[in-house]
């Protein structure tokens, strides 16, 4: 999953550069037949507040659901409205932060907090 400790940025010529860091997992697909016991694609690692709606339910936690790349496009949307709502003009929050309900409840919780807030 995307996760804002994953987004880096820096100043360069003028420029603002942006880049999505999360190679935690990365593997060579064709080299998963090899072993195993590599990795398949139905492990559930990620940081909750983030994880698509579809990766939040009990037969995704049950590790029956493969990870897709529109999990991460979506996990991707949820970071940025995480961030848009908790900070003001680059500065986080101090009080009343929009969200935190989102880190106080496990997986199925935050499926049902985040259906709420849509």
């Amino acid at each position: 999953d995307v996760s804002p400790s994953n987004l880096m940025g820096y100043h360069l010529g003028g420029r603002f550069i942006s880049v999505l860091n999360d190679f935690d997992l990365a593997l060579i697909k064709k080299f998963l037949s090899l072993n195993k016991n590599s990795p398949r694609g139905f492990e559930r690692t990620g940081t909750v507040p983030f994880m698509s709606l579809h990766l939040l339910v009990p037969k995704a936690i049950a590790g029956q659901v493969e990870h897709m790349y529109y999990h991460d496009a979506e996990s991707f949307i949820w970071v940025l409205t995480w961030i848009c709502l908790r900070y003001d003009k680059g500065e986080l929050l101090r009080r009343n932060r929009p969200l935190d309900e989102w880190l106080t409840v496990d997986a199925r919780g935050c499926h049902k907090e985040k259906m709420s807030y849509l």
